[in-house]
């Protein structure tokens, strides 16, 4: 197991390892490692970047960062976006009818064609 203090020594293999809060929770994948802090980020929908202080990071176990902090905790950890309280997330909903949705479905929905 690697301590915190050791992780700059072996940034590149550390890159899109996976972190881990003490609750288990997978928060993201190692984006970037520098003197005091680990980047990471969670791209599902819209990405999701957490500033994780490196006094933060419990170990290295050769697979994943385990952090000493929970899953709430880390939510304190996410960039935030300008002219926002919260980190940016946005969803969209869209209904077809059964013939148009047919037809995307089966272009792979590779054409899109916005309306309006």
């Amino acid at each position: 197991m690697t301590k915190p203090a050791e992780l700059n020594s072996s940034t590149d293999t550390l890159i899109n390892k996976s972190v881990h809060t003490s609750d288990g929770v997978l928060i993201g994948n190692i984006h970037y490692v520098d003197n005091g802090s680990v980047i990471v980020k969670r791209d599902i929908i819209t990405t999701v970047s957490y500033h994780i202080p490196i006094l933060q990071v419990r170990e290295w176990d050769g697979h994943a960062i385990w952090l000493t902090i929970d899953d709430k905790e880390s939510k304190k950890h996410i960039f935030q976006t300008p002219n926002r309280k919260e980190p940016a997330a946005e969803s969209l909903t869209l209904e077809f009818e059964q013939a148009q949705y047919d037809r995307l479905h089966k272009s792979n929905f590779k054409e899109i064609h916005r309306v309006g």
